[in-house]
């Protein structure tokens, strides 16, 4: 399908797929993902950082066009989009396509556009789809990974890196729900191009920094807003460059990767949906911190383990990990919290359930997981290096990472290794189950929704393609003021 300009081909895709062109296999994927990023959203808001988004994006009011999940404020569109998607990424709990994030852009934007415009069910979903098709293709594309000519069984990472590529994700969706030609679906991209947040997260070595900021490593929400708009303005007949992605001189190469790999962006495009093949996180943290919680949990269970009896835990990691400071003990906010695996795996050791609690802060006090968390020692697992290099030099990206973990309690040691998180498609005995995805949209919803709420949300998503409108589930993820959910 390849043409002379890849912009052109997947302009031409976000713009005349339609419903009956997805496989069911796809629809049902795509249902995961909105049950997934729905519930990672209703929880970001009860936090400080999806607090002050909310606060200061909507304080300034607007016209009443979309809804902000859980206050039911309603706001100009691209602002429910900004304040939505922000909080789906608080916790760091939503979906990551081969270790980047795109749902909340896709879904949180496609969501307020659909219902400003009064779109079907089956549209809405048509749209997450399709945009998250084009990012999960724009993720594959750029390399942010080489090999060292010094040493060829270590991998050189860029050292720049960002997610604000995600942008397009959002133009796709609100330019399909506006109908958008293929050539203002060209623009919208270019407009992206010359809006999105340049990779400045990462330049500021963001994740090392003490405290963690609330920035992290992209800036959802304004990804969110900037797409949104850059479609609205395409349909008004702004214009911009139309190659963005094409050339020495492209969107890549201002994003700070190595290279692009121009055939991953169409090869068995419109055949091949990866919105099936993406890896859904169990807990809200780092998706590098996902194999060592799913050991820490797996010997927990398997030998009965009680805190009070642990007197050490070792878990040896990719050494990357510990570039970036998943090895931290010293956790004061949410976002440290998330990216610490000895509070992580301390959490998950004490049997505390997987969601907002989490990083609440009577959890982060916790005398008990402050103590166990100061025995949990990252260590560096030298064939996770190779294993990682080896499939970047195959691939230019990987999937498997080794992980290896010991437990020192009641006077035995007990030890177990992975090379996949749970939720992870890449095999069967880690790929996630819908009743799975359900649980965790329970778990990280509770106390914000009612039961009932809860329920119908999850029905209401399993069969959106049938929904005349979205307006019914997006009036679920609103807090009802209860006795049980009062802030």
């Amino acid at each position: 399908m390849t043409t002379t300009s890849y912009t052109s081909t997947l302009a031409e895709f976000s713009v005349n797929t339609q419903f009956a062109d997805l496989p069911r296999s796809a629809v049902e994927a795509t249902k995961d993902l909105l049950i997934d990023t729905l519930g990672c959203a209703v929880s970001g808001f009860n936090f400080p950082s999806g607090e002050i988004v909310a606060e200061v994006i909507g304080g300034a009011g607007g016209k009443p066009e979309a809804t902000e999940l859980v206050t039911g404020r309603r706001l100009p569109v691209a602002a429910a989009a900004y304040i939505n998607s922000h909080a789906a990424n608080v916790l760091d709990a939503e979906e990551t396509f081969q270790f980047h994030h795109h749902a909340a852009t896709t879904v949180l934007s496609a969501l307020a556009v659909a219902e400003q415009q009064g779109s079907s069910g089956e549209e809405f979903l048509t749209a997450v789809a399709v945009g998250f098709e084009v990012g999960a293709r724009l993720a594959m594309s750029l390399k942010w990974g080489a090999v060292k000519r010094d040493d060829p069984d270590l991998p050189d990472l860029a050292e720049l890196h960002s997610m604000s590529w995600s942008t397009l994700t959002a133009a796709v969706v609100t330019g399909r729900l506006l109908g958008l030609d293929v050539e203002q679906m060209v623009h919208a991209f270019g407009i992206c191009g010359a809006t999105m947040p340049v990779p400045a997260s990462h330049t500021m070595q963001a994740l090392v920094h003490q405290p963690l900021p609330m920035t992290k490593y992209t800036m959802y929400g304004t990804c969110s807003q900037l797409g949104v708009q850059a479609a609205q303005l395409a349909a008004a007949g702004f214009t911009a460059p139309e190659g963005i992605l094409d050339g020495p001189r492209g969107l890549w190469r201002v994003l700070g990767a190595i290279r692009s790999d121009w055939d991953e962006l169409d090869q068995q495009l419109g055949k091949r949906w990866w919105v099936e093949w993406t890896s859904y996180k169990l807990y809200p943290s780092c998706r590098f911190s996902s194999t060592a919680i799913d050991l820490a949990v797996e010997l927990r269970d398997r030998h009965d383990l009680r805190v009070e009896d642990i007197t050490g835990v070792e878990v040896a990691v990719h050494e990357r990990a510990i570039v970036n400071g998943l090895d931290r003990t010293e956790v004061t906010n949410p976002v440290e919290g998330g990216f610490s695996i000895p509070y992580l795996v301390s959490t998950a050791l004490h049997r505390v359930t997987p969601g907002p609690q989490w990083h609440t802060e009577a959890t982060r006090q916790d005398s008990s997981i402050s103590r166990l968390k100061q025995m949990v020692n990252v260590v560096p697992l030298p064939e996770a290096a190779v294993a990682v290099a080896e499939q970047v030099r195959e691939t230019g990206w990987y999937q498997r990472v080794p992980y290896r973990m010991s437990i020192e309690a009641g006077g035995s040691t007990y030890t177990a290794d992975a090379e996949y998180s749970q939720g992870d498609p890449w095999t069967d005995g880690t790929r996630v189950s819908r009743e799975r995805l359900e649980q965790k949209f329970r778990d990280f919803t509770a106390g914000t929704l009612t039961d009932a709420q809860v329920e119908r949300a999850l029905a209401l998503a399993s069969r959106i393609e049938t929904e005349a409108g979205v307006s019914p589930l997006v009036q679920t993820l609103v807090r009802e003021t209860t006795p049980e959910n009062a802030r």
